[in-house]
């Protein structure tokens, strides 16, 4: 069903997320990669980077670090190889190759706000992919709302991650200025 599933984001959307990921949520994704503790010789993947403005941070604060990115959306893609062309150790990724895995495995994958935008039907079928694009020992790190209006209730994503053998989990609930409640889930791989 992931394979069929499609979308792209219209131009208001694309111009509001461009404003804010260049000006005042630098602040908020500085403080986020920090607290992520990458590595250097990590192989990280931006799983559905959106516009590339945290990809673009983790490589200004992560330089040496190998970057792939993805997006469900073609625009989305597009304007992400934009954004980071310049930096070295980055790579493209097309969301079909992460459907069928046949990339080499990441050592980390970052998941920030972008489950809860998908149908609920489908996120049996993202973990499923982020499980198989995770090298054993790995980690994915999730960062998602918990908002009764645009997000997850929590007990939604502790059922789904209930359900997969393939990982263990923590979870912290954090309250962010501007921003709401989130949760940050770290899931390693088995």
């Amino acid at each position: 069903m992931l394979r069929n599933y499609k979308y792209e984001p219209n131009k208001l959307e694309v111009f509001t997320t461009e404003i804010l990921g260049s000006t005042v949520l630098q602040f908020y994704y500085k403080k986020y990669i920090k607290s992520l503790e990458l590595k250097d010789n990590e192989k990280i993947l931006d799983f559905c980077c959106g516009s590339g403005s945290l990809a673009k941070n983790i490589k200004r604060l992560n330089p040496k670090s190998k970057l792939f990115f993805s997006d469900i959306s073609i625009r989305w893609h597009n304007l992400a190889r934009i954004k980071l062309d310049k930096f070295s150790k980055v790579g493209s990724v097309s969301f079909s190759s992460l459907i069928d895995s046949i990339y080499q495995k990441y050592d980390r994958i970052i998941v920030h706000f972008v489950i809860h935008d998908f149908p609920n039907k489908l996120h049996a079928d993202i973990f499923k992919v982020l499980i198989a694009n995770c090298k054993s020992g790995g980690v994915i790190n999730i960062r998602e709302p918990l908002n009764d209006n645009h997000g997850f209730k929590l007990f939604q994503l502790i059922n789904q991650l209930e359900s997969l053998q393939e990982l263990t989990y923590d979870y912290e609930i954090r309250d962010i200025p501007l921003i709401g409640k989130v949760v940050d889930v770290l899931c390693c791989k088995k």
